[in-house]
């Protein structure tokens, strides 16, 4: 495996290659995808807006170096595109009001009557794409790809593995992003919240951190700062090996192998990885 390093990718951290892919092709087809034209029916974002994804930018950039993170990724303004309301659906397969692209580094958000979770949605899927991110190319095309902890793998049915500790983890951090950003900002932000999104993700993940704090006597805290510079700096060695220390010796490669082998229903097995 050949890692990459270039100030022509500055939007990913790296991009791995395997055999039969050449380093030329893999950066041209990187820079492709963050350049390419998106075909969306896009609002021009009003001066209010682009405040507050400068705002939820800047948290996201401080919070990840508080957990570690290094390298600030090279993304502009006009990655960041709005849509009018009830549209995201239209262009991913979530239905929520905002979505993001970790490959392509491009974010689509709902216009929003209420700043506060327009805010929110902003800082959440800003924190996806400025989490460590690497492409995998393998054999003339690419294979799959780390985002944050998530792994992006089609030779398992296309599961993404550890997706519900990236959603938990984000969600964790919306919160003290409108403790610490939104709520002081009264200005700014004069609509309150009447709840947060990602509440199955994150109950999960504190199911996990407790059970996990009898089995290493380990702080929630200190779990909790695990799991979060684990996303922002791309730890999925360790996260593995983590799995492995709270689940068992070959628990990992086990539940690989039933992914690949059977269709598994992510809402009835919640923390097997994915």
């Amino acid at each position: 495996m050949i890692k990459i390093r270039s100030k022509l990718i500055d939007f990913h951290d790296q991009i791995c290659l395997f055999n039969g892919y050449s380093r030329k092709s893999a950066i041209a087809s990187a820079i492709e995808h963050f350049n390419r034209d998106q075909k969306l029916e896009e609002l021009k974002k009003t001066k209010r807006e682009e405040e507050i994804i400068e705002l939820a930018r800047q948290a996201v950039i401080s919070f990840q170096a508080k957990y570690g993170r290094k390298k600030i990724l090279n993304i502009p303004l006009d990655h960041v595109h709005i849509l009018k309301k009830g549209s995201v659906g239209t262009y991913s397969a979530s239905f929520a009001t905002g979505a993001s692209s970790s490959r392509a580094k491009t974010v689509i958000v709902e216009r929003s009557s209420n700043d506060a979770k327009f805010a929110l949605t902003v800082f959440h899927e800003l924190f996806h794409i400025y989490s460590y991110s690497c492409p995998l190319y393998k054999d003339g095309r690419m294979m799959n790809f780390i985002s944050g902890v998530s792994i992006k793998a089609p030779c398992f049915k296309r599961q993404v593995f550890f997706k519900i500790i990236e959603e938990a983890v984000i969600s964790f951090m919306e919160r003290k992003f409108f403790k610490e950003y939104i709520v002081p900002n009264n200005d700014l932000f004069v609509k309150p919240i009447d709840n947060f999104p990602r509440t199955e993700e994150l109950e999960a993940l504190e199911w996990f951190i407790g059970l996990s704090k009898r089995k290493t006597g380990k702080s929630r805290k200190d779990l909790m700062n695990f799991f979060v510079r684990a996303q922002v700096n791309g730890w999925v060695d360790r996260t593995l090996d983590f799995y492995e220390l709270i689940f068992g010796e070959g628990y990992v490669k086990w539940m690989m192998r039933r992914n690949k082998d059977t269709a598994v229903d992510a809402n009835q097995q919640l923390f097997m990885l994915y």
